[in-house]
């Protein structure tokens, strides 16, 4: 096959937009993956959109700003990738705090798959 006949396969594009919620508040607004944020509560509804404002800042630089509004919860590998849940006490917790709630690992935010059935009951077992 000559140089000329040969197809590149390209990759498919990544969107960061189309893949992550904006958290904003005043004209601060910072990007977190789909599914990081696990909990809004009613009065902040509005400040999760899917599109950045005017002064877009790096997760921790607008953590320390919005410490108020902000919870990061800390989770494990197993826990984002649904293997095992977030214990509900934990999350609950959370929640209770009036705060958004975002997952986060080594403080930095990440998607949370929900866990399998099994992980979910706390099966351990595994197929052969």
């Amino acid at each position: 096959m000559t140089a000329q006949t040969r197809k590149l396969v390209q990759p498919p594009k990544y969107n960061i937009t189309a893949n992550s919620d904006f958290i904003v508040f005043g004209e601060a607004s910072t990007l977190v993956p789909k599914g990081a944020i696990l909990h809004v509560p009613n009065r902040f509804r509005a400040n999760i959109d899917r599109a950045p404002r005017s002064g877009l800042k790096i997760w921790n630089q607008f953590l320390s700003t919005n410490r108020g509004r902000l919870m990061p919860l800390e989770i494990t590998r197993d826990q984002a990738l649904g293997v095992a849940p977030i214990e509900k006490e934990r999350l609950e917790a959370a929640c209770r705090t009036g705060r958004i709630v975002v997952a986060v690992m080594h403080g930095n935010p990440t998607s949370v798959n929900l866990p399998t059935p099994q992980a979910a009951a706390g099966d351990s077992t595994t197929k052969s």
